[in-house]
């Protein structure tokens, strides 16, 4: 049996409103990927090593040079809005 979820408690995490047939269908869709899920405990992997990524090849990694960065005038010449020595941002936080 699949483990259970709480529908509304997803919708409210997601920031979706649900209405009551996108509820049903929903609830059916994700039982069923639950099932599945569940069925790979059945799965014998009695010898199988781990795998933490499906591509077993190594990320190449640049050697870091240091380098000479932008000088605050040049900085703000670029950025959209500046208040003094000051570079203006959206607020991302409340």
């Amino acid at each position: 049996m699949p483990p259970r979820f709480d529908l509304e408690k997803l919708a409210k995490l997601a920031r979706i409103d649900l209405d009551d047939a996108e509820k049903k269908e929903l609830t059916e869709e994700l039982e069923h990927i639950l099932e599945f899920m569940s069925s790979l405990d059945k799965v014998n992997t009695e010898g199988v090593a781990p795998l933490f990524h499906p591509n077993n090849e190594h990320t190449p990694l640049r050697n870091d040079t240091v380098r000479e960065g932008l000088d605050g005038e040049t900085v703000r010449e670029l950025a959209p809005d500046c208040e003094g020595p000051w570079i203006r941002v959206p607020k991302v936080m409340e």
